[in-house]
Formats: C-alpha cells, structure tokens, sequence
C-alpha cells in the first residue's frame, strides 16, 4: 500500500522545431494591417455595412449580411480569413464589432495565401 513507484524518465530530448507561418495580432493591429491595404479579398461570418473597412475589400464572402455589389452572401461560412497579394489575415477578427480582444495570425507563408486564394476564387465563381 505504501509502495513507492520508481521510474526513468529521459531527458534532454528535443521536440522536432516547428517553423512559424505568422506572427499573432491583437484588435487594433488586425485593423490597422486592414485599413493599409486595397483590394482585399477574403471571408467573414458577418459585417457591418457602414464599416469603413468594407471599402478596402474587392470581394468579400459574407455568411449573414445583406449583399452588395463587392459581397456575396453563402450561408456555410463561418472562416474569418482576409488575404492580400503576399500576406493573409486569419483569426477572430470580425467586421461587425471588432474589439481588441480579437486575435489574429499574420501569414506570410505564399504556399498558405496562393491556396487560399485559390479558394476564395473557386467559392467566388459558384455563388
């Protein structure tokens, strides 16, 4: 009952590195990456149409909203992901409220925004 169980444990071992695809955004630094970039493309759960953001997209896929001549709404779409030519946002920033808690992974990595463009053409087409 009172035994005493003993074991070894290895130490030293290295976990096989993982290379970063991004830095970590707050609030205020996703919506100012926003604002500096035009024709953004990319997906939302919901907006708010007065944004000023809004005028900084080229395409926007919309899951609740009304539709408007750069949104398009489809009803499975839940990604918060914005994408410019060499970077792409993806996180919990929103277009509705955005707030400062929001977080979001800058991503750099061209294979990441080149397939998620591809993505975003081929959702595009079919809407």
């Amino acid at each position: 009952m009172d035994d005493i169980k003993v074991s070894k444990v290895r130490t030293g071992l290295l976990a096989p590195e993982i290379k970063s695809k991004g830095s970590l955004l707050n609030g205020d630094d996703s919506y100012a990456w926003l604002m500096k970039r035009e024709g953004l493309i990319g997906w939302t759960y919901s907006f708010n149409p007065y944004a000023i953001v809004l005028l900084h997209f080229a395409k926007l896929i919309s899951c609740q909203g009304r539709a408007q001549k750069n949104v398009k709404i489809a009803s499975n779409t839940h990604l918060k992901c914005y994408i410019h030519k060499y970077q792409m946002l993806i996180g919990s920033f929103n277009l509705t409220y955005p707030t400062i808690e929001d977080l979001s992974v800058l991503v750099t990595d061209k294979i990441l925004i080149n397939h998620m463009h591809n993505q975003f053409t081929q959702h595009w087409k079919r809407l």
